[in-house]
């Protein structure tokens, strides 16, 4: 009898051999955890630093001149109608922003500072054919110079995700201090008079508003990369010369306009 029943374990045994390990579940790997498309939040506060460059346009535009003797000047071409000089300077800031999500979409605000000094200095230089003493054959140097210490702005995002990646349109405020300088040196003006140098400035700070484009990726569920690219237009000022040394009763005027763009990149923090 314990033969008979060894040998049905046996057989029973041989035929799930025989069946192959069908009967038997796999055993899967564990799979990485990873971020997907499903599970990225764009929402929240977060905290960053910027790096980058600014360009300064430098423009300045001849607004108006009375008198006999610069209206002389004027058509003499010793004082241009306009002069663009851009210039360029890096820059390093601090941001802190916001983000509610809706779906695909992104929106909230941003404000950011840049520490930055942009300096824009141009000159016009042209000798006076005035055949009047002691104007004939003078060396007349006109400058114009803008400089932008430091830049703030506040401003609201609107972007569309997909994934780890957001592309968005921003727009805002922009504030900054700022210094304009208008200059005349006549250094070979003949005697009571020589040399002549004088220079009219402005400065304060000035505000306008910002418009541009940016892109942001997540690299870590709580970090992200990004890049973006703003133009800001701050408000005109107009430098009013006078002089009664050498000018008389004469007054010619310019206006500055404070406008350029920046380009950072960046990284930030949720949190």
């Amino acid at each position: 009898m314990l033969v008979r029943i060894t040998l049905v374990s046996l057989a029973a045994a041989s035929s799930a051999f025989a069946d192959g390990p069908s009967a038997v579940a796999p055993v899967m790997a564990p799979t990485a955890v990873s971020m997907t498309e499903n599970t990225i939040d764009w929402s929240g506060s977060y905290g960053g630093l910027t790096v980058g460059g600014a360009t300064l346009e430098g423009e300045a535009e001849r607004s108006g001149y009375s008198g006999p003797l610069l209206t002389l000047d004027v058509e003499n071409g010793l004082f241009p109608g306009r002069i663009d000089d851009p210039s360029h300077a890096g820059i390093a800031g601090l941001r802190y922003g916001r983000n509610g999500q809706r779906g695909d979409w992104v929106t909230g605000f941003e404000i950011d500072v840049a520490f930055a000094e942009v300096t824009a200095d141009a000159e016009f230089s042209r000798i006076d054919p005035n055949p009047a003493a002691p104007f004939t054959g003078v060396d007349t140097i006109t400058g114009y110079r803008t400089e932008l210490d430091s830049f703030a702005s506040a401003r609201l995002r609107a972007g569309y995700a997909t994934g780890p990646s957001l592309l968005y349109l921003t727009g805002g405020i922009a504030v900054a201090d700022v210094s304009n300088t208008f200059s005349l040196d006549l250094p070979n003006l003949g005697a009571p008079l020589s040399p002549y140098s004088n220079a009219w400035t402005e400065e304060g700070v000035r505000f306008g508003y910002v418009l541009g484009a940016g892109f942001e990726r997540k690299v870590m569920e709580r970090v992200s990369l990004s890049a973006d690219v703003v133009r800001f237009d701050l408000e005109d000022v107009d430098i009013l010369a006078s002089d009664s040394t050498i000018f008389g009763g004469d007054e010619i005027s310019y206006e500055f306009t404070n406008a350029g763009y920046l380009a950072r990149l960046g990284i930030n923090f949720a949190f």
